[in-house]
């Protein structure tokens, strides 16, 4: 049997590279790596995608009030006045965050946490923006809090960090099964969900 190391040496370095990043990338691995570099160069796709990249790069940044992508100075959505600014509904990443907007059904305002906890992969609460959650709640006046997470152990350490405060703590409700990611689940359940969402 080939070893990793050997399979890799099968390439010239800079190729051998390449399929390294590549594998780097969420849900993949070597050999999605290999397929993916060995098309870019027989495709002569490989000059687009480092320019999408690039530019990417170059114009997107999170928004200072809650974490979305953005290339403006404030998102799309924190920048909307007709927005209900007394709902915060608190999601891990931006592909959360655009799911639920597919609902229709959710009007009011997002906090992006960029990650999950998960002690048993070294991912603790040092690196989590709870500060600027809190300082955003005390300033918004918020009044509920909706975590819509899919990591238990995240929503269970945000329902105790958040309990002693005067703000309404629920979760998304009946519609999604339990473990289900919420970036992969349809509309219809998102705003059953949504809909029927429990108090933490």
């Amino acid at each position: 049997m080939v070893s990793l190391t050997s399979w890799y040496k099968m390439y010239p370095p800079q190729f051998e590279e390449l399929i390294k990043e590549l594998a780097r990338l969420p849900g993949l691995g070597p050999r999605s790596g290999e397929r993916i570099a060995l098309f870019l160069l027989e495709n002569g796709e490989a000059e687009k995608l480092a320019q999408a990249i690039l530019k990417v790069k170059e114009s997107i940044r999170h928004c200072p009030s809650c974490g979305n992508i953005t290339d403006k100075e404030l998102c799309r959505i924190c920048s909307d006045p007709k927005r209900d600014s007394k709902i915060l509904c608190v999601v891990e990443e931006p592909c959360q965050l655009e799911a639920i907007e597919k609902t229709g059904e959710f009007r009011g305002r997002y906090f992006v946490l960029r990650g999950k906890i998960t002690p048993w992969e070294g991912k603790e609460t040092r690196s989590f923006p709870l500060k600027k959650l809190m300082e955003k709640l005390k300033k918004e006046k918020i009044e509920e809090v909706i975590l819509a997470v899919n990591e238990e152990f995240t929503a269970l350490y945000l329902g105790k960090f958040l309990k002693p405060l005067p703000v309404k703590v629920t979760r998304l409700g009946r519609g999604l099964p339990v473990g289900a990611r919420i970036e992969y689940a349809d509309q219809a359940t998102l705003l059953q969900a949504l809909k029927n969402r429990s108090e933490v």
